[in-house]
């Protein structure tokens, strides 16, 4: 969820780059690094190689998903159904609370720090040392403007103490993971996603497996969230012990170089404080619209939308290095690069979109139980519909870094971020009063935000980037999708007559999405590789990447 100027050029400020719009022109570039005496002149990485590094580390965020969306699958079960929709809904609350801080803490430097290493690896211990400095300012602010907002907010509608302390616990968790998302945007500008990946595992292993432990043992909401920070903890030791052996962290303060940092990060941190606006937003509204058991629907249906959202978070972190390297002199391996990311996305899209659609009751079922999270049901479903733009807006946002229109890309941010709370702010009410459940409102919000974003998104795509080949390819890939909706809507009704319990219980649910990947996957597969969407061309760079990610 990067642009290839070189790193020669950013130091100097301005470039001259041959761009996909027109043959030649000046192009300002983002804020230059201000070199130390002594630096080594930057490097190229083999820009041929391009395909393969993004094979190799797609594969290895694929795998570590693989681990964690289990590991996350299982704690939100047992999470889900031990607290109930209104407890979990003041957990939930409070996640989205931190998390909105967390894009104040950050300040868009992580983002900015991975275009800048894939530019010249060299930097990677100045860039890393100096953006610790800056975040560790930043993490202190934020998390005392959280603790103020949620005194502020509790006197007006008041969480209960559990709820209060989850707020204050949580945020402990976002502080420790600012400092991991340093380093690992760090190797990810080394295209390494290895200890990324690693570290993610052990997070999510110990929260899923301390949290289910205190959960038998009677616990409940705030040793959950204690259980957080201590899986974020785990998550800074793998990634920040890796960091340091290569060196990249040295307790300095470079104030040019801080100052270098917080201008390039300002438009991710326009894009990250507008875009969690209206990601985020709805679930603070909704707590100040309705009540914590709506929150708690409306968060229910938001795990599986975030969860299932793995795809294109994998493409987005294994890509923007390779464009951020390729943007120059390369046009034409940047250009193949961003069309097979985004037919691959769509790929993806379609199928899981239909899937979630079709089988919602049966994943609300089987995690948090339909009887405590009825109310769930059709806004996921809604949210279902809103994975395609969403899928395809996360790539159409990385190949728009890559080409230095971050300032356009934090515009339309900023178009999101006012439309969308205005949005709840009506619709929200409407659908509590109509209805009783203020998620329906929120979750229709969420789509119509993602369908302007990528209106938007469309029309700032250089041109040669995407094309009518991409437009074919989609095509096909909803022609595909159609013969699984239809595999499926063949097998539902005979199948939930069968399964012990009905479909809707945890068990019934359980057999009825299995029967149900196993037949559409095949559906989808065959008429996928008949209609020539996958060729021996994919299942060659998948080869490749398993061999040079076991090598």
């Amino acid at each position: 969820m990067g642009s290839g100027l070189s790193s020669a050029a950013a130091v100097a400020g301005e470039v001259r780059v041959q761009t996909l719009d027109s043959p030649s022109q000046l192009a300002p570039a983002a804020p230059p690094i201000p070199p130390l005496p002594g630096d080594d002149a930057p490097t190229q990485a083999p820009l041929h190689e391009a395909a393969g590094s993004v094979a190799r580390n797609t594969l290895i965020m694929l795998a570590s998903q693989l681990v964690t969306l289990t590991t996350t699958l299982i704690w939100n079960v047992a999470v889900q159904r031990k607290l109930g929709a209104a407890v979990f809904g003041e957990l939930f609350y409070a996640q989205s609370l931190a998390l909105t801080g967390a894009v104040f803490m950050d300040a868009g430097i992580a983002t900015y720090l991975t275009k800048q290493v894939a530019r010249d690896p060299q930097q990677s211990r100045r860039l890393l040392s100096t953006a610790i400095s800056v975040r560790t300012f930043s993490t202190a602010l934020v998390y005392m403007s959280i603790l103020g907002w949620a005194i502020l907010t509790n006197t007006q509608k008041p969480l209960t103490p559990e709820g209060f302390l989850a707020v204050v616990v949580v945020g402990l968790a976002l502080v420790v993971t600012s400092f991991t998302q340093a380093c690992a945007a760090t190797f990810q500008g080394n295209e390494n996603m290895r200890w990324q990946a690693l570290g993610t595992i052990g997070e999510k292993l110990t929260v899923t497996v301390v949290s289910i432990l205190l959960l038998l043992l009677g616990y409940g909401l705030v040793a959950v969230a204690a259980v957080m920070v201590l899986g974020a903890a785990v998550n800074l030791i793998v990634v920040g012990t890796q960091a340091a052996r290569r060196g990249w962290i040295q307790w300095q303060f470079d104030r040019r170089l801080a100052w270098a940092l917080l201008r390039g990060g300002a438009p991710f941190f326009l894009w990250g404080a507008f875009g969690v606006i209206y990601q985020r937003n709805a679930t603070l509204q909704l707590q100040a619209l309705t009540d914590s058991t709506t929150v708690g629907w409306f968060g229910s249906a938001v795990r599986w939308y975030e969860t299932l959202s793995f795809v294109p978070y994998i493409f987005q972190a294994a890509v923007l290095p390779v464009l951020s390297r390729t943007f120059v002199g390369e046009s034409d391996t940047m250009a193949r690069t961003s069309r097979r990311s985004f037919d691959l996305i769509i790929l993806a899209a379609l199928p899981i979109s239909l899937g979630v659609v079709l089988l919602a009751p049966q994943l609300i079922a089987l995690v948090g139980g339909l009887e405590k999270y009825s109310g769930s049901v059709v806004p996921l479903r809604i949210l279902g519909v809103s994975l395609v733009p969403l899928y395809v807006d996360m790539i159409l946002a990385t190949i728009l870094v890559s080409v230095d229109k971050q300032r356009q890309w934090a515009t339309v941010a900023v178009i999101a971020a006012l439309l969308n709370p205005i949005a709840n702010a009506w619709l929200i009410p409407q659908t509590q009063r109509l209805w009783g459940n203020g998620a329906l409102g929120a979750a229709v919000v969420t789509l119509a935000t993602e369908a302007v974003i990528f209106f938007c998104y469309i029309g700032l795509v250089p041109r040669g980037v995407l094309g009518w080949s991409s437009l074919g390819f989609a095509g096909r890939a909803v022609a595909a999708t159609a013969l699984m909706g239809g595999a499926l809507w063949l097998l539902l009704p005979p199948l939930a007559r069968l399964v012990p319990g009905g479909a809707e219980s945890q068990l019934g649910a359980v057999v009825t999405l299995l029967g149900a990947g196993m037949v559409g996957g095949l559906t989808f597969g065959g008429a996928a590789w008949a209609l020539r969407l996958i060729g021996a061309a994919e299942v060659r760079l998948i080869r490749k990447a398993l061999r040079r990610g076991a090598a």
